[in-house]
């Protein structure tokens, strides 16, 4: 089964070489990587160009002017050839076993669309931060799975024949973009956990989630908000249940409104109070 690794890159050339090394070194050979740069500001393309020297199984895309990663995602997957496809960006790196254990998963369970792993955090010299811990099964079949709690992550490998079944990665969205597609993804069938640490994630101060500014971080959530909302929508279910489920108990809502109504009341009588002794 040929592996398409998808990569888009905006301004991480620098970054590169790790990344391509631990595509080199991975014990499953039968793979292609598509690069698509968003029309990166720095060296990127000549960096990237200079590490994979030619190789014939890396294919190399630019974006005539900046689009963002929706589109750039949604292009590299266009460009894909391989039966099974990955994201995989441009500054983190993979385990040496990742793809023949992801591989290995799809062949052993042939209704899964859908593999995923977990992952371990790095600083940008690569020294060892922690693991994701929170990856593990989930029950893809339950229409409020809404991956809130990142079940679903690094590393993540799809068919990409269930892909092309979905609407495809939106091109207008800004992050979140992965969490977008497991949500699809899961709607066209089987998901399978990998309980194995299969992707290096490295955290650094340009990072498109991560960044030296909490407000990636909250942008980041916005983003993941909208998937929630447009996979409500696919699935019927109204966006307003999908909060009181998620963010607050029925009950809790109902006292909330019940007290709102008792303060009004009470400044409704207060105010007539006043007026009485005032003699308006």
């Amino acid at each position: 089964m040929l592996v398409s690794l998808l990569i888009a890159n905006f301004n991480n050339g620098h970054f590169f070489r790790d990344c391509f090394e631990s595509i080199l070194a991975q014990s499953y050979t039968n793979w292609e990587v598509v690069v698509v740069d968003d029309c990166s500001t720095d060296d990127s393309i000549k960096q990237i160009e200079q590490i994979v020297r030619g190789d014939a199984r890396v294919k190399i895309i630019s974006n005539t002017s900046n689009k963002g990663v929706g589109y750039s995602k949604h292009k590299a997957v266009q460009e894909a050839s391989g039966e099974l496809c990955a994201f995989l960006d441009p500054d983190d790196m993979l385990e040496n076993e990742a793809l023949k254990t992801m591989v290995l998963a799809f062949q052993s369970n042939p209704s899964t669309v859908l593999a995923h792993s977990s992952f371990r955090m790095y600083d940008e010299n690569l020294q060892l931060i922690g693991s994701h811990q929170r990856a593990k099964s989930v029950n893809f079949s339950d229409p409020y799975f809404f991956n809130f709690d990142g079940e679903i992550t690094h590393f993540a490998m799809f068919l990409r024949e269930a892909y092309l079944r979905t609407t495809g990665i939106d091109p207008y969205m800004k992050r979140a973009v992965d969490q977008d597609l497991y949500l699809k993804l899961c709607e066209q069938g089987n998901t399978h956990f990998v309980d194995e640490f299969l992707y290096k994630y490295r955290i650094h101060a340009m990072g498109i989630s991560t960044g030296a500014s909490s407000q990636n971080a909250q942008k980041a959530l916005y983003w993941h908000w909208y998937a929630c909302n447009q996979a409500a929508k696919r699935r019927g279910i109204v966006i307003e249940d999908l909060f009181l489920k998620q963010f607050a108990l029925r009950t809790e809502v109902d006292t909330l409104n019940k007290q709102l109504v008792q303060t009004k009341t009470l400044a409704q009588q207060l105010r007539k109070l006043v007026q009485t002794i005032l003699g308006k």
